[in-house]
């Protein structure tokens, strides 16, 4: 093969693939500009679709549901000022970019009183793993949030709408961090207010840099031309403020990797060192600094002190090794304890099955008694000939169903007769009548209660 057909290949595959990564094809300009400056401002009812966003998604970290918080994710309309602020800074649109973190400013606000006065009046307070799990960022959040930004606006690019927006909208988890962050407010954890708004703020900040080369790539024009000089300088701003955001994310991304990487040598030194069976229990402990290996180990260590030099060959020098020897009756201890709140966990088990077999029983029997009343309810007419037929004066006769809710939560249907009387009856032979009525209904109907109602 010569170097001309060389040549023609090299060009081949380039158009190829060129081809294929094509971003050009089936852009719509206008419609994008269009849709990101309507979605930019929070007023009416985009406001109000975001305090409920913000309920349901403090909703779902409070009761750690995930179903829950995607659905706040789903409805959330935290993305149009972020796109906004990344299209303006790309078109160099000053008046779309004040617009722009304005409303990024509302909507951050408004957000995090939201989520305060949730968190504020909600009983249950304890942090769940969906909480937690946004306290602490790391690069790996970064990169999702980077990848996201640039699903998000190609898919804002295209004529043809898909399934892309809703995608991002969960991948790049805007709603659960600025929850997080109020949750740390309304229960005094600073901590963990830092830590998940940071999470927020640097997803917002690699979404609206995605924003930003995308357009850049697809060759938007500006608004107000720059000379090459000023925009190199625009550029390097903006890759330093990165930089700076992404810093704190790297290191603690870099605390993960310590800590992972101590749990496996710790587990291996463990499993090297110590009899199968030998181990109750065990706590591992890594905050970056200081690391603690405590273990609850059966009978005497006869070789304590070689166990413990052999951590420099798990390169565990400087962790602190606890090592608790459980005697007979320190296991027994344990095991009486043990059985002691498995009875106790047993027994709560039984009463609550027993309660729930009772309460089935009880809405059986309700449904029964309301089948066959509601029988009865309706085809009246022959019941109706029947009564009319044996008192005489009897002047109008009803029957429906009542719900009757006890103190203890029970629910029953109770079926309840209306009767009238022509006026020709004393007190006592109105009280004869009614209780012999009540009485031939339930036989005759097969009724285990009735209650008689006089109008």
């Amino acid at each position: 093969m010569n170097k001309r057909q060389d040549d023609n290949l090299l060009s081949t595959i380039y158009k190829f693939v060129r081809d294929i990564l094509a971003l050009s094809d089936g852009i719509d300009k206008e419609e994008l500009t269009s849709n990101i400056r309507k979605d930019i401002a929070f007023r009416g009812h985009s406001i109000w679709i975001l305090i409920c966003s913000i309920f349901i998604a403090s909703l779902g970290l409070n009761t750690n549901s995930g179903a829950v918080i995607i659905g706040a994710m789903l409805i959330s309309p935290l993305m149009g000022p972020i796109l906004g602020t990344g299209l303006a800074i790309a078109i160099n649109d000053l008046e779309l970019l004040k617009r722009s973190l304005k409303n990024f400013g509302v909507m951050v606000v408004v957000s995090l009183i939201t989520s305060v006065i949730y968190f504020s009046i909600t009983p249950i307070s304890a942090a769940d793993s969906e909480i937690l799990g946004r306290t602490k960022p790391t690069i790996l959040d970064a990169l999702i949030a980077v990848f996201g930004g640039v699903a998000g606006i190609i898919g804002n690019t295209r004529k043809e709408k898909s399934n892309v927006i809703p995608g991002v909208a969960i991948a790049t988890a805007l709603m659960p961090p600025l929850c997080t962050a109020g949750y740390g407010m309304a229960i005094g954890r600073w901590d963990f207010f830092l830590g998940a708004f940071y999470l927020f703020f640097m997803n917002a900040v690699l979404i609206c840099i995605a924003t930003y080369v995308i357009i850049r790539l697809l060759g938007y024009g500006r608004i107000e031309q720059v000379d090459a000089k000023q925009e190199k300088r625009v550029n390097w701003y903006i890759s330093i403020f990165v930089a700076l955001v992404l810093v704190p994310s790297g290191w603690l991304f870099i605390d993960v990797v310590k800590e992972s990487w101590f749990k496996a040598r710790a587990s291996e030194f463990i499993s090297d060192n110590f009899a199968k069976g030998t181990i109750i229990n065990r706590n591992l402990e890594f905050d970056g600094k200081e690391a603690l290996i405590e273990l609850f180990v059966v009978g005497d260590i006869e070789e304590e002190k070689s166990i413990r030099k052999s951590l420099a060959k798990y390169n565990l020098s400087n962790t602190k090794l606890v090592i608790h020897e459980l005697g007979s009756a320190d296991i027994q201890e344990i095991i009486t304890k043990e059985n002691q709140t498995k009875q106790k966990v047993l027994q709560d088990l039984y009463q609550q099955s027993e309660y729930t077999v009772r309460l089935r029983d009880t809405e059986i029997d309700s449904l029964n008694r309301f089948i066959r009343t509601q029988r009865i309810i309706n085809d009246p007419a022959k019941l109706q000939q029947e009564l009319f037929a044996l008192y005489e004066n009897l002047t109008a006769f009803s029957l429906t169903n009542a719900i009757e809710v006890k103190k203890e939560g029970e629910t029953l249907v109770i079926p309840v007769a209306t009767v009238k009387w022509d006026g020709t009856l004393n007190y006592q032979q109105m009280l004869t009548q009614e209780e012999k009525m009540t009485n031939w209904i339930q036989v005759r109907y097969d009724l285990d209660t009735l209650k008689l109602v006089r109008y």
